[in-house]
């Protein structure tokens, strides 16, 4: 009996994980990536919006090899904006003499494959060099896409050098080859009963080298310098405004046309296309997200087109209020338009698209499954997939792209019964389950089941 128990509950098991199967989605994207990081960021392209058959993005999963769903988030949907400044430690070398004018450099520079700074040694060695360094040779590192160019070094000298002021020449180089001026600034420390003055920020001039020369204007009575850091402010992209081709009208009235855009699109803008010349229509927008729900009014404004000597003008595209995707738009000409004819005329969306970032769990490839209309939202909060995640820096994700979509040979949202797919899967399981239930009863009865026999004395 236990034995058929523990198969009964093996199998609502593996029903409940088959129900949860990336099988059960219509399309699979391949992820396309170079492997070796740990988090991945995707924009989702137009062919993701046209297959997608949840409003919110809901039957959206990330699954690795294996078809295991990996853990994603959704990140936040933003202009490109500064962040806040971002104080980053920078390598810094000292410079044993500064090269004369015209002069080859008599120091060496000793560079890693991707031109990171080593260390510095004299072309000729001397036991007479100085006894303070003459200046400082800093090295950036490697560009960061998340971030602007340098505006400020901050310069912390030996806490316990004398007290200074002195001028800071700057200079920067892109190849350690050809330098250019930066900024100048001056730089001081002076303490007095109990005070101190403290300057020590340099504003640049020239912030997008990798390579910077400081120069003492004294070095002999310069303190020597143990840390650089550098201010630069943390840049956020938004991704661009992208535009659906040309929708026709799918319904239309004396006043009013209706569009279905065939995707759950998060539409900002809206713009009519005419193909008759000087058409003027002020309209009324509307959205709503299936046949069955109510209209919602979402913007207002003038579409035109106006032909004449000058050339073509055409109306800007209109903003619509924030608003959950909509699938359906209705456009409702005034009454001073006259009769709005659905010939020649056509109409385009545009959307900013959603951001995905997920964690490379598990074996390559990878893969985006999608379209599902009784998924459920698997997407985590941004702050629990990316420990320590603060809003005011930018997410660091290697980009990714997506292959052509391959449509689920077992199921797919173009199945015209909504849920018969799955009312199939689950009819299937129910009547294993119930199967079982009846062996199970059957041997039941045959072991614990016993037949009285009345003897009789004769």
């Amino acid at each position: 009996m236990k034995y058929l128990l523990g198969f009964l509950l093996g199998g609502w098991a593996v029903a409940a994980q088959s129900l949860d199967s990336a099988d059960l989605y219509g399309f699979r994207f391949p992820v396309i990536l170079e492997p070796g990081q740990s988090f991945y960021s995707l924009t989702l392209p137009d062919s993701v919006y046209r297959r997608s058959v949840m409003p919110d993005l809901s039957d959206i999963r990330i699954v690795n090899k294996k078809g295991e769903p990996v853990p994603f988030a959704w990140l936040p949907i933003i202009d490109r904006r500064q962040a806040g400044t971002v104080v980053e430690a920078l390598n810094v070398f000292p410079l044993p003499s500064r090269p004369v004018e015209s002069a080859v450099t008599p120091w060496h520079v000793e560079l890693s494959a991707d031109g990171g700074i080593i260390n510095i040694m004299p072309k000729t060695p001397s036991d007479n060099l100085p006894t303070s360094p003459a200046g400082y040779l800093i090295d950036r590192g490697k560009p960061n896409p998340f971030l602007a160019k340098l505006n400020a070094l901050r310069i912390t000298p030996a806490a316990n050098a004398p007290d200074f002021m002195q001028m800071l020449t700057i200079e920067a180089s892109d190849d350690l080859t050809v330098w250019r001026r930066a900024g100048e600034a001056q730089v001081a420390r002076l303490r007095a009963d109990g005070h101190q003055l403290f300057v020590d920020k340099a504003i640049l001039l020239d912030g997008q080298a990798r390579y910077y020369r400081l120069w003492w204007s004294q070095p002999d009575a310069a303190p020597p310098i143990i840390e650089v850091h550098g201010e630069s402010t943390a840049m956020v992209d938004a991704p661009d405004v992208l535009w659906t081709g040309a929708k026709q009208p799918t319904a239309a009235s004396a006043s009013e046309l209706e569009f279905d855009l065939g995707a759950y699109y998060p539409t900002e803008w809206v713009q009519l296309k005419f193909a008759e010349p000087n058409m003027i229509v002020p309209a009324t927008l509307y959205v709503r997200d299936s046949r069955s729900s109510q209209w919602h009014q979402s913007g207002r404004g003038v579409f035109y087109r106006l032909d004449g000597v000058a050339g073509r003008i055409e109306s800007p595209p209109l903003p619509l209020a924030d608003q959950p995707p909509a699938r359906r738009l209705k456009v409702v000409a005034d009454k001073q338009a006259g009769i709005l004819s659905s010939a020649g005329v056509s109409l385009i969306v545009g959307y900013k698209p959603r951001q995905i970032i997920f964690a490379a769990r598990g074996s390559a490839p990878f893969a985006l499954v999608v379209g599902r209309n009784d998924a459920e939202p698997a997407n985590m909060p941004l702050v629990s997939l990316i420990p320590g995640y603060d809003p005011s820096r930018p997410v660091e994700a290697m980009p990714v792209s997506l292959g052509e979509p391959v449509q689920q040979p077992a199921f797919s949202r173009l199945d015209t019964d909504g849920n018969r797919g799955q009312r199939k899967l689950i009819a299937l399981w129910g009547g294993l389950a119930f199967g079982v239930l009846a062996l199970a009863t059957m041997a039941w009865r045959l072991k614990g089941g016993t037949t009285k026999v009345e003897v009789k004395n004769s």
